[in-house]
């Protein structure tokens, strides 16, 4: 939601304002293939991803310092954090 109360998209209401922050980076044409997660004494975390590079044809890692955020719909955020597990 919008601050007139109406339906907006990750687009809009994310992207469309850090999208000039220099700790953001979008990749176009690379999906996900699995979160990696870490299991520490009390949790289980999320410190980057696995994903294809479609111009190099190559499997590369993205590690994140603070946090990794996903969001890939309600049927693919699922499916993601199950081939995922650790």
């Amino acid at each position: 939601m919008d601050n007139q109360y109406r339906r907006s998209s990750s687009y809009d209401s994310y992207y469309m304002q850090a999208r000039d922050r220099p700790n953001l980076k979008v990749l176009e044409m690379s999906p996900v293939q699995q979160v990696i997660l870490e299991k520490t004494a009390d949790a289980v975390v999320a410190t980057g991803v696995v994903y294809i590079d479609y111009a190099s044809g190559q499997t590369l890692n993205a590690t994140a310092k603070k946090e990794v955020i996903l969001s890939v719909g309600a049927l693919k955020t699922p499916q993601l954090l199950m081939l995922s597990v650790c």
